[in-house]
């Protein structure tokens, strides 16, 4: 398939999948990122229903606690007109008898408008429900701009999750790779980037339409900001473009360099990355989420960006404000009685790593390009699939960016979630189930970031590394431009050592299906030996202290 959007191997890997079947979107928006207003049409051409009765739709803005007041009507079916029904964020179209023998197309037009977000959410934020899809800001507007993922009605085929809200924690994605083109018109000073390309620009009466196209996508992601720096950076597999505030120009070429070798790193790893951009963005994301990826674009939180950390800015060390900062006497106190008045009295694991947290986020972001974009997975009920290996590439991409530091950055981000998981009083749980299956955001990370990822270490210090990255090679190339599920991934690591496959199976049961984290990784102790109870007023006081610190 011929496509700008595709790399010289994308077409090759797309040839192969026979993508000239799958779902195409032409999508025309409005938008004005000031107010938020969303107004758009789109015509989603799809495969043939076969039995099916009825088609299903993402719609993300239809979320209650985004109260988007979102509006679809002039819905039609083949051209003609039909009565749809919306329930939360599922759009539920029927479909013709008629219709049913070919491929379908649907025609709507929809509406809404963006919630405000703020970037952050407190360094302890997992306690509470801060991984809620409405409250990460994928679809929000915001001072300068606007961010709409899953911001359009995404077709779910028959097999996927289509809960009209939703549960769980993280990324709601579960779609099948698909052909887009779409006109984007914001008003006249406003730069659009996207998860596909831009092929035309068309200005007229103060507004602005670029038009963007990409094949092979399962969502096109979309930033709309004005007062922007760009700068690209050379790479083997792609054109790494990378777009940040004016105010933080300084950045880009960093964070430019950080993505172009995270992504040489993986497409030589694991295969070729098979589009022609690469596009990284700095956004504010809520909820002290660091990052958030899409087909061939990841945004980056704006404190991360920054060389901070989610939901702190770009605050610096915290060994410095520990020991430089002038504490309120009531808050020198609390600490002192909680036994937390010194740095390391803090005792969450890897805090003294934490220099490493923006490339080891862009790489983890990086890598989800293979994991979750080109091998596609349904991050509702598998999250399993693709956030352990997007965590374990990450190190893979450090052990030979940063072979003397790879292993505590490693740790920190892996073993020390889980570990700071269970000193914060969290139950280990099975890595393999669905997101709302987790008891809370801190679980579901301790578990599905931290402690899953060392199944890969595990295959790797009994088979060797070569046969796990062949294993993961094989799936990649099994699966491009596909839907995998964990069976799917299980199955394609068995069969890089087969005269061992009861082995692999051994190690996946005990780090997937079952809870032996303490045993293999350890429990981390309640900080400063705070009991459970205490631990509210402990984020209370963390969180004073960090606005004291926030003129520094």
């Amino acid at each position: 398939m011929s496509s700008v959007s595709l790399s010289e191997p994308g077409r090759d890997l797309a040839a192969g999948a026979g993508l000239e079947d799958a779902p195409r979107y032409a999508l025309a928006v409005d938008l004005k990122p000031g107010r938020g207003d969303v107004v758009a049409r789109m015509r989603a051409n799809l495969p043939a229903p076969g039995e099916q009765v009825e088609l299903h739709f993402r719609v993300f803005a239809g979320l209650p606690d985004l109260d988007a007041g979102l509006e679809v009507d002039d819905i039609m079916v083949n051209g003609d007109a039909v009565e749809a029904d919306v329930d939360g964020s599922l759009l539920t179209v029927p479909v013709p008898e008629s219709a049913r023998a070919g491929r379908v197309e649907v025609a709507l037009r929809f509406s809404y408008r963006l919630p405000e977000v703020e970037s952050g959410g407190g360094i302890l934020g997992g306690l509470g429900d801060t991984l809620d899809p409405a409250a990460v800001g994928l679809l929000a507007r915001h001072q300068g701009g606007a961010t709409l993922g899953h911001w359009f009605p995404v077709w779910l085929p028959p097999a996927s999750a289509a809960e009209p809200i939703p549960d769980g924690f993280g990324d709601i994605g579960n779609f099948p790779a698909a052909v887009f083109r779409a006109r984007i018109t914001v008003p006249e000073g406003f730069d659009v980037v996207s998860g596909g390309v831009n092929v035309e620009e068309q200005a007229a009466d103060g507004r602005v339409t670029f038009v963007e196209e990409g094949v092979g996508l399962r969502d096109l992601g979309i930033f709309a900001g004005r007062q922007r720096a760009n700068e690209e950076v050379a790479n083997d597999s792609a054109t790494v473009r990378v777009t940040g505030p004016r105010s933080e120009r300084e950045q880009l070429a960093p964070v430019g360099e950080e993505a172009a070798a995270s992504l040489a790193t993986f497409a030589a790893t694991f295969g070729a990355y098979p589009w022609s951009e690469l596009d990284v963005v700095s956004v504010p994301l809520g909820s002290g989420v660091a990052g958030m990826e899409w087909p061939g674009m990841i945004w980056i939180e704006s404190g991360t960006f920054a060389g901070g950390i989610a939901g702190m800015g770009d605050l610096g060390d915290l060994e410095e404000i520990f020991e430089d900062l002038d504490l309120p006497p009531e808050l020198s106190d609390v600490l002192e009685d909680l036994g937390l008045d010194e740095f390391e009295d803090l005792g969450l694991p890897g805090l003294e790593g934490l220099g490493s947290t923006r490339e080891f986020v862009i790489a983890h972001e990086v890598a989800h390009q293979w994991w979750h974009a080109l091998v596609g997975n349904d991050s509702i009920s598998a999250p399993v699939v693709d956030e352990p290996l997007a965590q374990f590439s990450a190190c893979i991409h450090f052990e030979q960016a940063h072979p003397d530091d790879a292993g505590a950055a490693c740790a920190l981000h892996t073993d020390g979630q889980y570990q700071s998981m269970r000193a914060l009083g969290e139950p280990d749980a099975p890595a393999d189930q669905p997101t709302d299956a987790f008891t809370s955001s801190l679980q579901y990370g301790g578990v599905v970031y931290g402690k899953a990822p060392g199944l890969y270490r595990a295959l790797g210090a009994a088979l060797g590394p070569d046969a796990v990255l062949a294993g993961l090679r094989a799936f990649t190339s099994a699966n491009a431009f596909g839907v995998a599920s964990s069976d799917d991934l299980r199955a394609a690591l068995a069969g890089a050592a087969p005269e061992r496959a009861a082995e692999v199976d051994a190690l996946w049961q005990r780090w997937i299906e079952e809870a032996h984290g303490d045993e293999d990784l350890g429990a981390g102790e309640v900080p400063g030996g705070l009991d459970p109870e205490d631990l509210e007023e402990f984020e209370d006081v963390l969180e004073q202290l960090l606005e004291s610190a926030g003129g520094r």
